[in-house]
């Protein structure tokens, strides 16, 4: 298995409504960068959805990364949030497993740090193992020191980087629609990571055009500069309809020790609403 990990993402195309007269600091860029057009002009031309993709691009707002964002609207799970309709955002784990030389294991895995733990436990079954990587249905998540905005199913070798204040500028600067080069350490002529969009969206096919096409709820598990480039990007998640706009947004908060009891009683929440996993069949 390669270094550079792989994953399957998915995109949200939903519309919403923007709050009206955002403040100056926060209109719509009138000329998108050269990678957000070739974003929208790489859609199939002949879909209904082509053009709802533009406009949701242009709704949009940039981020001033010096301004202090606090979406947080809720402090229990809802009745209706569930694991298919909930995005869980996860920092980093400074502790890591170390790995023999070459070989990887899923970042859900590969992080040792208390609160990716208390994740591994209460996802229950939720959590599983297929030929020692360890996966999950619920969509998790995780701003990485190196990689960005990934999936907690990535694969990766054993690696230490810190998300500096530097970095976290960086990806709010560059927002939801650009793609991704590891903080300028990718040789992109050969390509780049996906965009922040893609990993946070819920579907690739939004555009059944139903209520709850974007997630239902989202928990936010980092502190300091991972919260700040988790607030910055769900503001621009909820412009573009991948979030909707009455989501409830849980954060945890203190020290590490009632941080791990919220997200513990949060994800058991989740397991109550959602019921059992549907692992597929090869997975036992």
């Amino acid at each position: 298995m390669s270094t550079d990990f792989q994953h399957t993402a998915e995109a949200d195309y939903r519309q919403a409504d923007v709050p009206s007269a955002p403040p100056e600091a926060h209109q719509p860029a009138e000329v998108k960068t050269a990678r957000q057009t070739s974003l929208i002009d790489e859609l199939p031309v002949n879909t209904d959805w082509r053009r709802e993709e533009a406009e949701a691009c242009r709704r949009v707002r940039s981020v001033d990364p010096s301004l202090e964002i606090d979406l947080t609207s809720a402090d229990q799970v809802s009745d209706e949030m569930t694991f298919d309709n909930t995005m869980i955002l996860m920092a980093c784990g400074g502790t890591k497993r170390v790995l023999e030389a070459g070989k990887e294991a899923t970042l859900i895995d590969l992080y040792e740090g208390p609160m990716w733990q208390t994740l591994r436990t209460h996802l229950g079954d939720w959590y599983y193992k297929v030929v020692g990587y360890g996966l999950t249905h619920a969509h998790v998540v995780v701003l990485s020191g190196k990689y960005g905005i990934t999936s907690a199913t990535a694969h990766s070798q054993t690696y230490e980087a810190r998300l500096t204040k530097e970095k976290a500028d960086m990806l709010i600067k560059a927002g939801i629609l650009e793609r991704q080069d590891r903080f300028g350490t990718m040789n992109t002529r050969y390509g780049a990571d996906s965009t922040p969009l893609s990993v946070m969206s819920r579907s690739m096919f939004p555009r059944n055009d139903v209520k709850g096409a974007g997630w239902r709820g989202v928990i936010v598990c980092g502190g300091s500069e991972y919260r700040r480039v988790f607030m910055a990007l769900l503001r621009q998640l909820v412009d573009y309809g991948a979030v909707e706009m009455d989501a409830p947004i849980l954060t945890t908060a203190g020290g590490i020790g009632e941080q791990r009891n919220q997200l513990g009683t949060w994800l058991q929440a989740l397991r109550n609403n959602s019921g059992p996993c549907p692992r597929p069949g090869w997975v036992d």
